[in-house]
């Protein structure tokens, strides 16, 4: 046997004619399907990466209103302590103006700095007095702050409780996740 009859073509049956024919349109389907796939899984990736911005960019505001209402927290106090800031007296009815549709509305709430870096507004306190049952020397108040982000839907509570009795003080911190 000669190198030359070994590379010689094969000659096709029919049958191998026949499925040849087929075989050779098939490569324009698989393609096209390859490249829609493949722009399927580019379109998911992209919707997941502006997801992923969005849900940083909710957190960042959501850090930044809680910042502002503790720095407005802070500083209520101090102004209190001082003497400049208003006192709203405790109702009889022993309902708390914090609880109310928009307590900031109210005259007696004020805001302790002109404005917040990159907040929409700035921050704003009020502060109620408080009655303990059952401990009558006891004084206390309820200081509530909004802080906002760079829009006002974020928008952040926190409050303090203060108690002081007998030479004591105590103080009581939490967060308002949600309002009515």
């Amino acid at each position: 046997m000669s190198n030359a009859s070994a590379s010689a073509p094969v000659p096709r049956t029919g049958r191998a004619r026949c499925l040849a024919r087929h075989a050779s349109g098939a490569a324009l389907p698989v393609a096209l399907m390859l490249t829609s796939m493949v722009s399927a899984a580019a379109i998911a990736s992209f919707d997941a990466a502006i997801m992923g911005a969005r849900r940083a960019s909710n957190f960042e505001e959501a850090l930044h209103s809680m910042q502002a209402a503790h720095v407005a927290l802070e500083l209520c106090l101090q102004e209190h302590e001082a003497g400049r800031a208003p006192l709203l007296l405790p109702s009889r009815a022993g309902a708390m103006r914090w609880q109310e549709r928009d307590p900031f509305a109210d005259a007696a709430a004020f805001a302790p700095l002109p404005n917040w870096p990159g907040g929409r507004r700035p921050p704003q306190c009020l502060i109620e007095g408080l009655r303990i049952a059952r401990r009558p020397l006891a004084r206390g108040y309820v200081v509530t702050a909004r802080g906002f982000g760079a829009s006002v839907d974020a928008q952040a509570w926190a409050q303090v409780f203060v108690v002081r009795e007998a030479g004591t003080e105590s103080r009581h911190w939490r967060r308002i996740a949600r309002r009515r």
